[in-house]
Order: structure tokens, then C-alpha cells, then sequence
């Protein structure tokens, strides 16, 4: 942690520096699903290799140094997310649902998330600015949030493989993994889980996580598997991420706007009156003003 976040280092912030300048480029390189093949004529490619960011691996865009590759993705976490609110929290939450004996409930902390994604839908991912990173800083500010407020630590973890991040959460003596992929097909997945166990293996961990964003899987399909490879216990979670556009989401009778409620809505939207103003020119009442406003503000 003190050297992804702390330590000052000419040559890593040079690096951190020039690969923020290709930001698509390197979002893609980092958590896109295929290898990127090596051409030092393509405009991207070339300016980061001549800053030492990336090189030439067996004919594949690659960062040797995993370090680099560390310092990137923590540099590129987005400092506020603007979902916390959203994150379902009770005004008497104490978090103790996702303790297990002096341990974390990672089961509970993935089937929340799950909960937040099927609620927020879209709105859960920032792909307009994050692109191909949308989905893994996403689970990575969820779990963040509540690991740090149960006073344990996040980090990024970097194996080999395309489109694998991992994030390394470390309480109290316990370590646990969680593998981040996008779903292309079960070849690559059955693959990916593969080497998670033998990554789980050269770390000495005998659980491992991997949830797997898929704009191909419904509520209709398993979302949940659990088994065994290579004596590692290996836990699935399928993040369905297919969401009708809102335009076609049906509206519920009784959220349905009167002809007064949307003329008190476009009176909000000026920003030219208060609630107090609009309901009496409206008749609209001053409760069903401020559920106006809260729904704007979603």
C-alpha cells in the first residue's frame, strides 16, 4: 500500500502520468477481455512504449513490470463513486452481517452487491468515463466501502491473463480473494476459474471469489456456483448486467404522474421557485413536491 499510494517515486509517476494520458487505451489494455496485439504503428501503442509503460510481449501489448500495472489501477480508482447512497444502508446498520467468527462473510458482502446492482441498474456503472473499468471499480468501491468501515484494507491484485484483476482484501489475519472478469463465453470462464485455483495455490488461500459481470445471462439462468478445483474451493457469482433502457421500463399505476405533478416537476426543473411557490400554483402538495425532487436527483 505504501508504494501504490504513498511513496514518491520519479519513475512510477511518470508512468502513472503518461498512461492517464491514454486513459481508453489502458482502460482496455487492463480489463478488456482479449490480448491486444503488439503494432508500433498504431498511435497508442507507440506513445506509450516510448514512455516505457508498455512493451512488446511475445507480439502482445503488456506491462512488464506488475507494479506498474498495480499503480495504474489504484491510480485510476475514481476518489467518490456517488453510490454510496444507494448502497442500501439502514440508519442502524452495524455491518456485523458481513462478520463470520473473527473473519469477513464474503458471501454476504457479494450477494449485497448483488442486491444493489439489480436495484440501481445501469446507474450502478460509470461506463460513459470508466469504459471498460466500469464494472470492476464498481464491486471494487462496493467492497471497499464496507471493508474499510469494518477497519480492513483493499488491494489490487494483477496476475497473468487478460481481462483478470483481482482484489486482495486483507482483516485482522485473514486474507480473501475476489477475481473480477467479464463474461464472454464458458471456454473462458471454465479457464479464468482454472487459474484463480492455482493462483489461490501459490498464495496459500483455500477459498477464492470470481464474479463474473454478463450481458448475456438472466435471472432465468444459475447465478451461483460452488466447486472444487484443484483441492480449491471456488466461489461464482454471475453479475447480470443486461438492463432495459428506461424508456421501456414499465411504470407502476402508482407512479404515474398526474398533468399538475409534471408541470409542478418542469417548475422544479426550473430552479427558479420553492416547493412552497409550486404548490400553491399547482395544488400539488408540498410531500409529493419533495418525492418530485428526489426522483430528479436519482
Amino acid at each position: 500500500n505504501y508504494f501504490l499510494k504513498s511513496k514518491y517515486d520519479k519513475n512510477i509517476l511518470n508512468i502513472v502520468q503518461k498512461a492517464k494520458e491514454k486513459k481508453a487505451f489502458m482502460y482496455r489494455l487492463l480489463f478488456g477481455e482479449g490480448p491486444i496485439h503488439f503494432n508500433i504503428h498504431i498511435e497508442d501503442i507507440a506513445y506509450l512504449h516510448a514512455h516505457g509503460v508498455i512493451e512488446n510481449i511475445a507480439d502482445r501489448v503488456g506491462i512488464l513490470v506488475p507494479l506498474y500495472s498495480k499503480c495504474i489501477i489504484t491510480a485510476f480508482r475514481p476518489m467518490l463513486n456517488g453510490e454510496k447512497m444507494h448502497y442500501g444502508l439502514k440508519a442502524n446498520d452495524t455491518f456485523d452481517e458481513y462478520l463470520k467468527g473473527d473473519g469477513l462473510n464474503i458471501h454476504a458482502l457479494l450477494n449485497k452487491y448483488r442486491q444493489y446492482v439489480r436495484r440501481r441498474g445501469f446507474k450502478a456503472f460509470d461506463t460513459e468515463n470508466l469504459h471498460e473499468a466500469a464494472w470492476h471499480y464498481s464491486l471494487d468501491g462496493f467492497i471497499n466501502f464496507f471493508v474499510e468501515a469494518l477497519e480492513g484494507h483493499t488491494f489490487v491484485e494483477v496476475p497473468s491473463g487478460a481481462g483478470r484483476t483481482d482484489i486482495l482484501i486483507v482483516y485482522k489475519n485473514h486474507r480473501y480473494l475476489i477475481e473480477v472478469k467479464v463474461f464472454s463465453n464458458n471456454t473462458l470462464l471454465k479457464k479464468g476459474k482454472a487459474q484463480l485455483a492455482e493462483y489461490l495455490h501459490s498464495e496459500a488461500l483455500d477459498d477464492g471469489y470470481c464474479v463474473v459481470f454478463s450481458n448475456l445471462h438472466t435471472d432465468d439462468d444459475e447465478l451461483y456456483f460452488e466447486e472444487k478445483l484443484k483441492g480449491k474451493s471456488i466461489y461464482t457469482y454471475i453479475i447480470c448486467t443486461r438492463f432495459p433502457t428506461p424508456s421501456r421500463l414499465p411504470v407502476p399505476e402508482e407512479l404515474k404522474l398526474s398533468e399538475t405533478e409534471k408541470v409542478a416537476g418542469k417548475m422544479l426543473s426550473m430552479g427558479s421557485f420553492t416547493d412552497e411557490q409550486i404548490s400553491t400554483a399547482t395544488g400539488v402538495s408540498l410531500d409529493k413536491i419533495s418525492y418530485l425532487r428526489e426522483i430528479k436527483s436519482l
